[in-house]
């Protein structure tokens, strides 16, 4: 085997991110290698080495599976959810689809590999590539509200980037679910889609200052939706409510159809009864601007 330096003839620059060259040359070894297997295997589950795992995260991925094989509309399913903090979370049940490409934990179908991804994989950054429009072609993941992977990476090629802000803080499902027994049709393009719209259309408009403040009066009995009008006024909503804040070409991570779902309790309070939250794009929706 020929194995040459990803890092010849690099710039000093590119050097110093060394070790992304490297990592994206190993995923694309390894996963050649899976699929080049006599058994043929028709889905693989990426995991990283510092990732913690759940007791259901098998049947999580055998479901999935069946949702991949099923919805062409879907080219992933992610055990992570990004906003997945404790005060952020609560039910261990509940799955979404995604825009975003989350990883941490994820599985591909081989003909995605084969077909697409494998044949003109990245030298670099490959989480980042594979967010990009030219990869995703407007296809989603399947992700839990309740994540069922957590990294202890403090450390890495990414230098502990939101490590302590955000990662660290990711709550790893305890609740173990029979996912191999609940009806997972409703994440079905076909009837997600539109019952999610309509949901979120429906709920009672609120405003950030009134899910924040300390004396809130909303109800835990009722959902909400807090309507942004752009990038920038999303990001600053995001801040507020201590979920990340950044995008890849335009996409919040966990967003679908622009939307992101999560729940609300204080930092510090999680005795207190969530309220469900809504972020979403003031209609008419454009879809995503890419910065």
């Amino acid at each position: 085997m020929n194995i040459t330096d990803p890092l010849e003839g690099r710039s000093k620059k590119e050097k110093k991110w060394s070790g992304y060259y490297k990592i994206a040359r190993h995923y694309k070894f390894a996963l050649d290698k899976v699929f080049a297997h006599p058994a043929r295997y028709d889905s693989v589950i990426i995991m990283e080495d510092d990732l913690d795992v759940a007791s259901d995260i098998f049947e999580f991925f055998a479901q999935g599976r069946e949702l991949l094989r099923a919805d062409p509309t879907l080219f992933c399913v992610s055990a992570w959810n990004d906003n997945g903090k404790s005060q952020h979370v609560a039910d261990p049940h509940r799955l979404y689809r995604t825009d975003f490409f989350p990883g941490l934990g994820w599985m591909i179908l081989r003909s995605l590999w084969d077909d697409e991804l494998g044949p003109k994989w990245t030298d670099r950054y490959w989480d980042d590539w594979v967010r990009l429009p030219e990869q995703r072609n407007g296809r989603a993941c399947i992700r839990p509200e309740v994540s069922r992977t957590r990294t202890f990476g403090a450390k890495g090629v990414s230098k502990g980037q939101f490590f302590n802000k955000y990662l660290k803080f990711i709550k790893l499902n305890e609740e173990h679910v029979n996912f191999l027994a609940t009806n997972v049709s409703y994440l079905l393009k076909h009837n997600y889609d539109n019952a999610l719209t309509k949901h979120v259309r429906s709920l009672e408009v609120t405003a950030l200052t009134a899910l924040t403040s300390l004396d809130s009066k909303l109800s835990s009995d009722i959902e909400y939706v807090i309507e942004y009008s752009n990038n920038g006024d999303f990001k600053r909503m995001a801040k507020a409510l201590g979920i990340m804040s950044d995008n890849k070409e335009g996409i919040f991570r966990t967003a679908y159809l622009g939307i992101v779902s999560i729940v609300w309790r204080r930092r510090g309070h999680l005795e207190d009864a969530p309220i469900r939250v809504h972020l979403a794009p003031k209609l008419p929706w454009d879809g995503y601007q890419p910065a």
